[in-house]
């Protein structure tokens, strides 16, 4: 894009012009970081903007562990880290990394708190990535998910109830799991620009009978507050003292953790069903634009109801779009092929 280089141009000049107060001090990892905590909070940056910042520091960290500030990591340290932490995740997730990190630098920093004054992140190139294949979850999938929820947790209703909506608003996962009992409002669900992504307030209606089947879960903070108390129960009722002990009070993180360890688990126990294809809980969301579009609307559109670029709705969501266009153009081809004959 054309607002990518202008910006990286402005940093580059500001680092050479701009005498910045603290350059040049080895100031300590733990006092960057309340420095960072500080700048970023003034700029309001969302709290998981910021958790996600300092977890990758953490990270970079724990590859040193001897460095003592930022100060420290070189460009031969960079492309260290790049190496090492391939071993470790995904191609895609290390080019997030390493772009998380060289922001980090370059605007936070240098620009924002003028802690170092040369970017080491610029000089490690990040890995080449496959076009995602967006996924799309079938209606048999679905039911078949759902189904082994009720059997593996007595017909508890709460996480499938969680899913069916996810799908059918297709937000994030957090944001449903923190979503405020207010937030109920006259057969929407407000999720409001403090935690959504985009920074929007979307109001995305539902179903009337969810909608009720919600008001009547609702706990006094959050929608889903009940969970820690029915998992327990479900313990209990097994005779799994221990289990039950266990369960923590509610926090949206923890159940964003839990429900995407039942998906994890029931990608295993099918791992070995021929033609089963794993998933996410991120997939309910590509699965909800991927109907959209089936069903008429333009992609301009569903990325105003998902809160979402078209162009990212295009590369990373839309499994049936490229697939319907792809088959349309080959039985032309293929019938005029069969015609001429």
């Amino acid at each position: 894009s054309q607002k990518r280089p202008l910006d990286s141009a402005v940093r580059i000049i500001k680092a050479v012009y701009t005498a910045h107060s603290n350059a040049g001090q080895a100031i300590a990892w733990d006092l960057t970081i309340e420095l960072l905590k500080q700048r970023m909070a003034a700029n309001n940056n969302h709290e998981s903007t910021i958790d996600d910042y300092l977890m990758i520091l953490g990270i970079l960290r724990k590859v040193f562990p001897y460095s003592q500030n930022p100060s420290d990591i070189t460009d031969e340290m960079a492309r260290r880290f790049k190496a090492i932490r391939a071993s470790q995740v995904k191609p895609r997730t290390l080019h997030g990394n390493l772009n998380k990190l060289s922001v980090l630098w370059s605007k936070w920093l240098i620009d924002e708190c003028g802690l170092v004054t040369q970017n080491p992140w610029l000089s490690v190139s990040k890995p080449k990535l496959d076009k995602p294949s967006p996924r799309y979850l079938e209606e048999g999938e679905q039911a078949s998910f759902f189904q082994w929820l009720d059997d593996r947790w007595d017909r508890w209703r709460l996480p499938t109830l969680l899913f069916r909506v996810k799908g059918l608003i297709g937000c994030r996962l957090l944001e449903l799991c923190s979503l405020p009992t207010a937030h109920l409002q006259e057969g929407r669900i407000l999720l409001s620009s403090e935690t959504n992504k985009g920074r929007k307030t979307k109001r995305s209606k539902i179903p009337t009978e969810l909608f009720e089947e919600l008001i009547a879960l609702t706990g006094e903070t959050y929608v889903w507050e009940s969970y820690s108390e029915q998992l327990r129960a479900i313990h209990q009722r097994r005779g799994l003292s221990r289990q039950a002990d266990n369960v923590k009070p509610f926090a949206p993180k923890r159940l964003k953790r839990f429900l995407q360890k039942e998906i994890t688990a029931y990608n295993q126990a099918h791992s070995e069903v021929p033609g089963f294809r794993p998933f996410t809980a991120h997939t309910f969301r590509g699965t909800a634009m991927s109907k959209a579009v089936q069903a008429g609307a333009s992609v301009d559109q569903a990325s105003i109801a998902f809160g979402c670029h078209p162009e990212t709705m295009r590369t990373h969501y839309l499994a049936l779009q490229e697939q319907d266009i792809a088959d349309a153009v080959l039985d032309r081809i293929q019938g005029e092929s069969v015609n001429n004959t």
